[in-house]
């Protein structure tokens, strides 16, 4: 009685593959993998750019502010 399951299914396609096969399709799925996380990387960087952003325009406009009262000797209205 032969196997004619998923498991069974895959495990005959890697034996018809042969190693180089199996070692091609393992780097496929691997540089697959290292893709996705690099674009979750990238994405993260863009978010967090977009924050380092925000955050120097406040700093620039508190900067500012300071700036108006330490030579003006009030805050700008």
């Amino acid at each position: 009685m032969e196997g004619t399951g998923p498991v069974d299914a895959v495990v005959n396609l890697l034996i018809g593959l042969g190693l180089p096969g199996v070692i091609i399709i393992t780097l496929g799925f691997a540089v697959h993998r290292l893709y996705n996380r690099n674009q979750e990387l990238l994405d993260t960087m863009v978010e967090t750019g977009r924050e380092t952003v925000k955050a120097q325009k406040t700093a620039t406009a508190s900067i500012n502010r300071l700036s108006d009262l330490l030579l003006r000797g009030k805050a700008p209205e």
